[in-house]
């Protein structure tokens, strides 16, 4: 009876969140009890904001169960103007020590989701050359004025590897606040955010709706074969994790060579 329970309740969440992701999703009709019962798990999963979208012209849009879904959205975007000044406050000092990050995950992420508020700020997630690894983290440590919470990265090993010269080189810079920073190229970003994912165990639903907004972003000369890479492991869950976010959440995945691949995945 709990195994039934627990796959409701995933149905739930699938079903609130499915193209939460887009510029104007449907409403979402549910019962308050229904509601209520998968609040828990979608607030404290980061996953909440992305409900109020469609749950502000919903028949709960004035039900206090929805009331929590609309303060995190606006909580979300208040704190993502704090770190943008957090990120840019620390690029600069990375730079200083002449030391040029990759900003991955969290910052960029939000960038493909239409409204800020949608997609809570996270840890900064920084990449540095491998050789710059240990200056960068002397760097960091000796700024005591702010507090905030960098995740710095000794290039891309925790994501699955990859050559950081020929990464740095398919990035770009992206603006932010009155600043540009580095991030990395939509194959790279897709792939990683994948690889993440299944890492980390996929217990956020927040980290497939990332992926589903990403591959429908995807620009007209995205290269597949860059991001799968040649390692047919890396290639399998980069695969399987957007079959994820297609078969979860509805996630359009037509226009891509996936959709002809890996009909079927792993249980």
């Amino acid at each position: 009876m709990a195994e039934v329970s627990i796959k409701l309740r995933g149905s739930r969440v699938a079903a609130i969140l499915a193209g939460s992701w887009r510029r104007s999703p449907t409403s979402f009709e549910c019962s308050a009890s229904e509601l209520k019962d998968i609040a828990p798990l979608l607030i404290n999963s980061g996953a909440a904001a992305l409900c109020w979208p469609r749950l502000k012209h919903s028949n709960l849009r004035k039900h206090p169960a929805t009331a929590k879904f609309q303060e995190t959205y606006r909580l979300n975007t208040l704190q993502s103007a704090l770190h943008q000044r957090a990120i840019e406050q620390t690029v600069a000092l990375l730079r200083s020590a002449q030391i040029e990050p990759i900003l991955v995950k969290g910052w960029c992420a939000a960038q493909l989701y239409p409204e800020p508020g949608l997609r809570p700020a996270g840890d900064i997630d920084l990449c540095v050359p491998p050789k710059q690894f240990a200056s960068a983290q002397i760097t960091l440590k000796n700024f005591q004025d702010e507090p905030y919470d960098v995740d710095l990265h000794e290039g891309f090993a925790k994501f699955g590897g990859g050559n950081f010269d020929q990464i740095y080189r398919r990035s770009q810079l992206a603006p932010l606040g009155e600043t540009n920073v580095r991030v990395s190229g939509a194959e790279d970003h897709l792939r990683l955010l994948c690889i993440h994912m299944l890492r980390e165990g996929a217990w956020r639903p927040l980290w497939l709706c990332d992926i589903a907004a990403a591959v429908e972003s995807l620009p007209e000369n995205f290269d597949w074969d860059c991001c799968l890479t040649e390692d047919r492991k890396l290639a399998d869950w980069v695969i399987c994790a957007v079959r994820l976010a297609q078969q979860l959440l509805g996630a359009d995945i037509t226009s891509t060579p996936i959709d002809q691949r890996a009909k079927q995945i792993p249980r």
